[in-house]
């Protein structure tokens, strides 16, 4: 994220801005990713996965392969039979 906010000119900023930048971004990322998680009928804690390093790519893979709680049957799907 330091790449970021040196490429963009933000290390001309004091101290306590950088902070309330970064603060920002993490947030805004906490609360996206709390929001589609819990679309999905999981707990919002999943959500901080995100700040820990490597943290998105394991719940991400551990998010995909598990069974999903709010998945349910298309109504279309379920007369037909194999």
């Amino acid at each position: 994220m330091t790449e970021f906010l040196y490429a963009y000119g933000f290390d001309n900023w004091a101290f306590w801005q950088q902070y309330l930048m970064r603060g920002s971004l993490i947030t805004l990322l906490l609360i996206a990713s709390a929001v589609a998680v819990t679309r999905a009928g999981r707990s919002p804690y999943w959500a901080l996965l995100m700040i820990v390093p490597y943290g998105a790519v394991v719940a991400l893979w551990l998010f995909a392969f598990t069974a999903w709680p709010k998945e349910k049957p298309r109504v279309a799907d379920a007369g037909k039979t194999a």
